[in-house]
Order: structure tokens, then C-alpha cells, then sequence
């Protein structure tokens, strides 16, 4: 053999290239460990007969620990993996090496040191088979791509809020062509994405023009957003009210506006209402001024109408008039407490009324407002019922349910029917209704021949601020309002209509009695005492009437038109007297430093206030300032009989 004839220094050599080969073998180990170490990904060699497993230092650093800290084995790999991902990836490995790729490649999270979790693209490559044909040596890397995957959620959570967010966005070029929009863009004017993309915000906003245009864009060059309201028109004509707001953005060389825009014709609503509402209000403090006086005057007539019945016993005919005066006041003082209650002022009460008599009342007002070209037809039951109610809020419904008739009706004419009949609820008669309770009741029809209710909406009419009135005719409140008065009397309402045969509306208020409302009684079976009450009203004929009517009633009265007198009187002999009765709006010092300055004296001592109107009475104060009752001015003599012998005990 050759072998058999190698000379020493044949021999020599091999040893040397051997050595030589060995050394240059370990140099490129040590670079390939250098590269390795260097490198930001970890490395891993596997051989899927045995097991065997080597992983580079990046490997276990990149997860917190130290080179080797763990055992170089598949379990180890598999323990580190995320639960959730653990089987779908062994399921992926296992598929892998019976039926080899060129590559391998997959992303899962694994277990830190500390705990938390990083996410991982491993990639692999077959780089040896043994003599038959299995796979021995399996070559690959960890990197760690945690801020890829979380830039990636961040920018597809970013897309799912654009995409989703409750207002429309726009994209919109310096030439005002729209470049894109989101879903709620698209929808709030009926266009699909790719219809908006192709048109501009000339095609969208009658009032854009290329000027004011031109002078938003300025304005978005130097550095400013903007902040406006304009009108959008749908796709099928239509127009809505909305609140833009647009900044100026520069991606890639590329300069837009994104502008969001919000619908705001409910806020329309809202403000139409609030704007309503400060009228009433301007209005409520008009008449309370004018009610104030003008239920000092009407207190004059009636208290001297009374003081001159206790003059005239012997001359009836003379007595019927001052009744008649007496009762004239009445009336005069129920209209300024309708002002008042219309104005959100007054104190709203229910009492037992006449139910045909109230409704009679409110259509002589309507007859004079319903135009010409509408026929009204009224029949009112005479036998009747009382009922339990606000007189005011009961007209308010009347005249709510005839105004939607009649602007049902319109220019064209028609007829408005309103009847109030009868009507007893029996067991089972409302089984689709069964909130409504057997029992008597008197039904009021309000009735239209006009273009009627489209079916879809019926079980909308009754709610706050829906309306199909045009702009500014209306702001949806008047039937919710109606709903809100008739739940509050325990009574029900029910509509009927068709389309171009008309509407009917009926409504149930339950009768508490026959007609059985309170007489005036007469003056000599009033409560009376003998107490001495001290009485202050700036109106000297109030103060006069007073008096009198008390005096005659047994009382000993000390009066004065002073707030300032009465307080020092009062200061002087607090023990002299056991009631007060003050008037509230007085010059010189308010009914409320009046009050509290009593209580200062004397804590517990009786006090009755008598006022025209005075929008700071409340009831929750009454508590607060000690006030025992509130009379409305004009007082009935009854009425003033007994609140003070109620106060006084």
C-alpha cells in the first residue's frame, strides 16, 4: 500500500497541513461564532431524529436570559411558546417534517424571563439528510419583531377607528376633490366610498365656493385648522346641518385636509328648543310682573265685593251682583294663573273641573288662531263628570291635539270634529292594552279629515323632538307633551289614521264623582278665632281688606304697609302676637330677609304668605324659610279663613 511507502518527511507534511487545515477550521469557527454573536437574531440548529438542539447566545438574551441558562432542547422551545399558540405550531412543525418545504417559517409569542410575552418570526432551512432520506441538520432564526407586530395592531386599530368612528371623515385635496372617506362619511349622505371619491366638496356643500375655498386652503398653509358649520346635501336632495372641523396634514410629499363632520340636526333641535324656551322665559317674567299687579287690583275688587256682602243682608238682587263680581274675579284670577302656568311660572295643581266647560274654554281661544278655511265642530256631553285635574294642562292638551289637526289640514280646509262623551271600561274591553283599567271615564275625540299618519311613524309621534315638519314650523315637543300630561292624570290616548282619510286621536280621563264641585260657603260657617295676628302688604287697599276680613272673623289685627314698621313692632312684643301674614314682592325690604328676620326673633311663631307672584317662591323653600302656607292673591274669604286657622292650630 501507499501507506507502506511514506517517507518521514511525506509524512511531516501531512502532519503540518493537517495542523495547518485544523487551525484555519477553528479560525472560521470563531468568526462564525463572532458573526453569530453579533448579529440581532438568534440562531438554532436542530437534528429532528435525535433531538439535539444547539441555540446561540441572541437566542436566550433576546428572552432575558443568560447564554445556556436553560437547557439547548425542543421542550425547552415548546414550554416558552405562548399557550394559544402552542398547538397550532407543533401541529405546523409536525406537518412540516413529513412532507419538507424548502422553508420554514411561522410567527408565535414566547415566555420572557420577566414574564411578558415577545413576539417571534422563526425561519428554517433543511441543510442535511442522512442515507435514508430523513432530515439530520435543520438551520434557522428567532427574530424578535414585538414593535412590528404592535406598529401593526396600532395601525389597524387606527384604520378600524377611522373606518368605524361615529362622524364622517374626509380626505380632500388642495384642488377640493375628495381622496377619501370613511364608512359613517358615506352613509350620512348616501353615497357609496367609490361615488365620493370621484366627485369634490363643491358637489356636497351649496354653500362652498372656490373662494371661500381658496381662503380656507390659506389659511391651512399657515399653520391653522379650521372650524365652521355649513350644509351637506344628500344624495336624494335632502339637506342636514353639520359641524366641520379640518386640519391640514403632509404625508409623503403629499398635501391634504382631513376634516371631520358631524351631523348636528339634533342639536338644531335641541338649541330651536332651548331659543323656545328663553322666550317663555323672557315672557314668564313679563307676566309676572304684569300678574303681581294685576292680581293686586283684582284683590281690591274682591275683597271689597266681599266686605259688601256683609253690609247688604236684606238686598238680593244687590247680593247677585256682587256674587257676580266675585265670580268675574275668579275667572280673571285662573287666567293669570294660566299666564303663569304657560310660562313655566306657576304652580301646577290638580283640582276636580268640569271637564266640557275646560275644553269649551280652550277652543273659543283656538277658534280665534284655526284659519278661516277649517270648519270646527264641537259636541260636548251634558251629562258629564268631574274629573281630577290641572285646568291649564288640559287645555294645553286640547289645543296641542287641534293644532296638529290643523296643520294636517293646512291651506286646504277641511274639518276639525272635538267631542267629549261618556265612556265606561269594562274587563277585557282593551286586551292589546291591558295598562288601561275598567272603570268610568269621559273620552275626548279630537278628529281631522286631513292627509293622515303614514303607519311606519305612528309609534313614533308621541316621542321628544320627532317632528315631520319642516324646519322652523315646529320642534317636535307638542305631542310629547300631550303623552306627558295625559300619563300624569292617569288617563290613556290612543291615535287612528290612514293615509288621505284623516287622524283621530282619543283620550281617557277617569271621573272621580258626579258634579260635585265645591260651592263658596257661606261667610257665617267659616272657622273663626280670636288671636292676634300681625298682617304687612304694601298695597293699602289690600291692608284695608285684610283687616277687615279678619277683624270680622274675630281676630285682632295690627297692620301696617311698612315691612320695615311691622319688623320693629314685631321686635318689640314678639309674644304679642301668634301669627304673621306678610305679603312677599314689598319695597323697601324682599318677603325672604322679612321672613328670616321673624324667625330670628321668634323660631317657631306661625307665618302665612300672601303674594300676586314671585317667581322665587318655591316649594322646596317653604321648608327652608319656616313658611307655613302661600296664598295666591286675590284671596277668597274662605280661603283665607281657614289657612289661618290652620296655621294657628
Amino acid at each position: 500500500m501507499m501507506d507502506e511507502h511514506l517517507s518521514y518527511q511525506d509524512l511531516l507534511h501531512r502532519v503540518r497541513d493537517l495542523e495547518r487545515n485544523e487551525k484555519l477550521l477553528k479560525e472560521k469557527n470563531e468568526l462564525l461564532e463572532l458573526a453569530i454573536d453579533a448579529v440581532e437574531d438568534g440562531v438554532w440548529e436542530m437534528d429532528p431524529r435525535t433531538g439535539k438542539t444547539y441555540y446561540s447566545p441572541r437566542w436566550f438574551t433576546m428572552l432575558g436570559y443568560e447564554p445556556g441558562e436553560l437547557p439547548a432542547t425542543y421542550e425547552t422551545w415548546r414550554d416558552l411558546l405562548h399557550p394559544a399558540d402552542r398547538g397550532p405550531l407543533e401541529e405546523a412543525v409536525q406537518k412540516f417534517l413529513e412532507d419538507p418545504q424548502d422553508l420554514y417559517s411561522a410567527e408565535f409569542r414566547m415566555r420572557t424571563r420577566q414574564g411578558d410575552w415577545r413576539w417571534v418570526h422563526s425561519r428554517g432551512k433543511i441543510m442535511g439528510r442522512d442515507e435514508d432520506g430523513r432530515i439530520s441538520r435543520m438551520i434557522g432564526t428567532h427574530v424578535d419583531i414585538t414593535e412590528r407586530r404592535q406598529l401593526e395592531d396600532s395601525l389597524r386599530l387606527t384604520q378600524f377607528i377611522y373606518e368605524k368612528a361615529s362622524v364622517g371623515i374626509f380626505r380632500v385635496g388642495a384642488d377640493a376633490r375628495i381622496l377619501g372617506v370613511n364608512d359613517q362619511a358615506a352613509k350620512s349622505l348616501g353615497y357609496s366610498k367609490e361615488e365620493l371619491t370621484s366627485m369634490s366638496i363643491f358637489d356636497i356643500d351649496p354653500l362652498a365656493t372656490t373662494d371661500n375655498w381658496k381662503d380656507i386652503w390659506e389659511r391651512f398653509l399657515d399653520g391653522e385648522g379650521d372650524s365652521f358649520e355649513t350644509i351637506h346635501r344628500h344624495k336624494d336632495g335632502t339637506e342636514l346641518p353639520v359641524y366641520i372641523t379640518s386640519n391640514l396634514l403632509v404625508y409623503d410629499g403629499q398635501q391634504f385636509s382631513i376634516a371631520f363632520v358631524q351631523d348636528i340636526t339634533h342639536l338644531k333641535r335641541i338649541e330651536q328648543a332651548l331659543y323656545q324656551a328663553q322666550k317663555m322665559e323672557a315672557i314668564g317674567n313679563l307676566a309676572g310682573g304684569i300678574a303681581h299687579d294685576f292680581n293686586n287690583v283684582l284683590s281690591a275688587i274682591y275683597g271689597y265685593s266681599q266686605l259688601a256682602q256683609l253690609k247688604v243682608n236684606n238686598k238680593e238682587k244687590v247680593l247677585e251682583y256682587i256674587r257676580n263680581i266675585c265670580l268675574a274675579s275668579d275667572r280673571a284670577k285662573e287666567l293669570v294663573q294660566q299666564i303663569l302656568a304657560f310660562s313655566r311660572q306657576g304652580v301646577s295643581e290638580k283640582a276636580p273641573i268640569d271637564l266640557g266647560d275646560n275644553i269649551k274654554d280652550a277652543l273659543k281661544l283656538l277658534k280665534a288662531s284655526i284659519p278661516s278655511t277649517i270648519e270646527m265642530q264641537e259636541n260636548i256631553a251634558v251629562e258629564r263628570g268631574v274629573v281630577h285635574a290641572n285646568r291649564i294642562q288640559i287645555q294645553q292638551v286640547v289645543m296641542n291635539l287641534c293644532a296638529n289637526s290643523a296643520h294636517a289640514l293646512q291651506s286646504d280646509g277641511g274639518k276639525i270634529v272635538v267631542e267629549l262623551l261618556p265612556f265606561e271600561v269594562c274587563q277585557g274591553d282593551f286586551s292589546d292594552d291591558p295598562d288601561i283599567i275598567p272603570g268610568r271615564y269621559l273620552k275626548l275625540i279630537v278628529a281631522d279629515n286631513g292627509h293622515g299618519i303614514p303607519a311606519d311613524i305612528q309609534n313614533r309621534i308621541f316621542e321628544p323632538y320627532f317632528t315631520t315638519k319642516k324646519t322652523g314650523e315646529g320642534t317636535g315637543m307638542g305631542l310629547a307633551t300631550v303623552h306627558g300630561i295625559i300619563k300624569d292624570h292617569g288617563g290613556y290616548i290612543k291615535v287612528y289614521s290612514k293615509p288621505g282619510t284623516g287622524t283621530t286621536f282619543q283620550v281617557l280621563f277617569p271621573v272621580t264623582g258626579h258634579n260635585s264641585l265645591p260651592d263658596h260657603e257661606r261667610f257665617e260657617a267659616l272657622p273663626r278665632g280670636t288671636e292676634r295676628i300681625l298682617f304687612v302688604d304694601d298695597e293699602g287697599s289690600i291692608l284695608e281688606i285684610g283687616r277687615t276680613l279678619l277683624s270680622n272673623l274675630g281676630y285682632r289685627v295690627e297692620a301696617s304697609t311698612s315691612p320695615l314698621d311691622c319688623l320693629a313692632c314685631f321686635r318689640a312684643r314678639p309674644d304679642e302676637f301668634d301669627l304673621v301674614l306678610t305679603d312677599f314682592a314689598m319695597p323697601g325690604m324682599d318677603g325672604k330677609i322679612f321672613v328670616a328676620e321673624i324667625r330670628k326673633i321668634h323660631p317657631t311663631i306661625p307665618i302665612i304668605v300672601c303674594t300676586g307672584f314671585s317667581a322665587n317662591i318655591l316649594s322646596e323653600e317653604m321648608t327652608d324659610l319656616g313658611i307655613h302656607s302661600i296664598l295666591m292673591k286675590p284671596v277668597s274669604t274662605s280661603e283665607l279663613a281657614m289657612t289661618v286657622r290652620r296655621a294657628i292650630g
